[in-house]
């Protein structure tokens, strides 16, 4: 009895956490963007099939990561454990819960002299972007030492080996982002916000918004490599915004990406 009593429980658990998940995400995938999170893009990796979810190493650390609390009180237990992790790999394999598959990067860009042929300002080398294929969402060599914690998973002492340290977008078509076109009298306009903030050396703040779409190719089964594995995404760059501030509240434009 009492081993029905624990499984039920967590499997309520385990309803009321993606039943929150389905209201935060509005009840479709990746409906609003947002900022990449290890957990998040981790999640989407499983549930767009690129990792196999039935490898008890890979649906354990998968638990640990998604459900820790319930990783907590069951996994002491082979049974008990076992029903719960099976309801798990049910749940991914059949696509029940909600993942994020839009995503989107911040940026900075300089702008050079206004060219008054071509109406637009040509950015400073070191902002422009020329022929890029591909952009890291995530890497958890270069992130904070709060997310750093979140790939050991539910308190583990060492970093997962289950799934990769990197996650990238491969867009569709080299982006070429080297320029900001412009009319006269908004470039005009423009300057003269500058000025008024001074903003002397033309620094502007971008946002990338990328949807995910397919993984290029499946993870290999645990361990994984740390330091070279990463998983690519097939990824559409939809549009870059494009600010004054850094914390984006003062829009300048938006380039739409064709």
């Amino acid at each position: 009895m009492r081993f029905f009593v624990s499984v039920f429980a967590a499997f309520l658990l385990l309803a009321a956490f993606t039943a929150a998940r389905a209201g935060v995400i509005g009840g479709d995938k990746g409906e609003a963007y947002t900022d990449p999170t290890y957990k998040e893009l981790t999640q989407t990796l499983v549930m767009m099939d690129g990792i196999d979810i039935t490898d008890p190493l890979v649906a354990n650390d998968y638990a640990k990561l998604m459900f820790c609390d319930l990783w907590k009180a069951n996994s002491k237990n082979d049974f008990d454990w076992q029903k719960i992790r099976q309801q798990i790999v049910s749940r991914v394999t059949q696509h029940k819960d909600y993942y994020r598959i839009q995503y989107q990067l911040g940026g900075t860009i300089f702008l050079n002299v206004y060219n008054f042929e071509t109406q637009d300002f040509p950015f400073k080398p070191e902002s422009a972007l020329v022929r890029v294929g591909s952009m890291s969402l995530l890497d958890i060599t270069q992130i904070g030492e709060k997310e750093k914690g979140i790939k050991k998973l539910c308190g583990d002492q060492e970093l997962s080996a289950s799934f990769p340290v990197n996650y990238t977008a491969q867009m569709h078509q080299p982006l070429t982002f080297d320029r900001l076109k412009i009319p006269m009298d908004e470039a005009k306009q423009l300057l003269d916000k500058m000025a008024a903030m001074k903003n002397t050396d033309r620094r502007l703040y971008v946002r990338f918004r990328f949807r995910l779409q397919s993984l290029i190719a499946k993870m290999p089964p645990p361990p994984v490599n740390l330091r070279r594995n990463r998983a690519m995404f097939v990824s559409e760059l939809s549009q870059i915004d494009v600010f004054l501030d850094k914390d984006m509240t003062k829009f300048v434009t938006t380039v739409y990406i064709r």
